[in-house]
Formats: C-alpha cells, structure tokens, sequence
C-alpha cells in the first residue's frame, strides 16, 4: 500500500471515529433531557454540588471568606444622606476613594458643601457642616 492510500485510510478512521463520538454525546444529552421530563414537569433539576447557596441577604456575598460581595454596589439600595448618595466605595488602603453623586473623591476632598475625613471599607465618614455623617454601602 503506498503512502497516500495509507495516510487517506488514517484521515477517514479519524472522521468516523469523531462521528461516532459526537452522535455518542448528542444521544447521552438528549437521553437525559428526556428522563429529566419524565420525572414530571414541576420536578426541579438539583443544582450542582459546587455552586454556593442563594443568598437572600444583599451586599452579602456567598462565599463566606470574600466578605461583602465587591459586584453588589449596583444591586442593592443605595444610602442618601440628603442630597449626597454613596455609590461605592474603591478600597485601598493607602488611597482609598468614594463614589458620591457620581464624582470621585478622595479623603479632604469636599462635594456639596460635605468634607470627606475618612473612607473605611464600607463606610464613607463626611463632615456637613457642625454635624458628622457616615454613608454606608448597601445598607
């Protein structure tokens, strides 16, 4: 058998064995679905065993070691001090920043007549006047 005829047979035992494996997989997908169905339509899949619980509680992440969800800032009410409203908070902790009303601040910035003294991780410390007010992130 020469080269070619050799390399040709090689190529088609290739492409029927891919055929043969994707058939495989289509069945065993659709096989399930249908056992799924036929446990009842109300039935509930079980979720897979490596997700997180739900977490019912917002800012509060579900994994228990990240503390407070860093992606939450845009899904759960936002706390207005008057007319000041914080919207985040970008922890470091050599130069931490706020987002108020949709400006940047850093520690001694002011916005509105408000001074910022001090931005912790999930409170924002402002100075209105005589009054001292604390923003909170989420809550």
């Amino acid at each position: 058998m020469d080269k070619n005829k050799r390399q040709l047979m090689i190529l088609a035992a290739v492409i029927i064995a891919f055929v043969v494996f994707f058939f495989a997989a289509v069945m065993k997908s659709r096989s399930s679905r249908k056992a799924a169905q036929s446990k009842g339509a109300g039935a509930a899949v079980a979720a897979p065993a490596n997700r997180p619980a739900a977490v019912t509680e917002p800012g509060k992440s579900s994994f228990p070691s990240w503390g407070r969800d860093p992606f939450a800032v845009g899904s759960v009410p936002v706390q207005a001090t008057g007319d000041l409203s914080l919207s985040g908070i970008f922890w470091d902790a050599k130069k931490p920043v706020c987002l108020i009303d949709g400006k940047m601040l850093k520690v001694g910035d002011e916005i509105s007549g408000a001074k910022v003294l001090e931005i912790n991780k999930d409170t924002v410390l402002l100075k209105v006047g005589d009054e001292l007010r604390t923003l909170r992130v989420g809550r």
